[in-house]
């Protein structure tokens, strides 16, 4: 069961999102999270600018993606 979309739940999954990247790939660091509300179409829209920390002159790039009750799936 998927929960009502809200800024809170948005809060929460972005943190989720930073605890397990910081756990398992420690070969990025993340720049910025943003997880969007989008009741209409009942997803959040995350986007995430994240750095290779082993090629720091790689600059930053930027993932985003739409999570539902189908799954996360990347729109980039």
């Amino acid at each position: 069961m998927f929960l009502k979309i809200t800024e809170s739940n948005a809060l929460s999954i972005g943190k989720e999102i930073l605890q397990a990247i910081a756990k398992f790939e420690p070969r990025v660091r993340v720049k910025n999270i943003n997880v969007a509300t989008d009741e209409g179409n009942q997803q959040y829209v995350v986007t995430l600018d994240l750095v290779i920390v082993a090629v720091p002159t790689s600059g930053s790039f930027r993932l985003v993606g739409t999570l539902s009750t189908s799954g996360f799936f990347f729109n980039n």
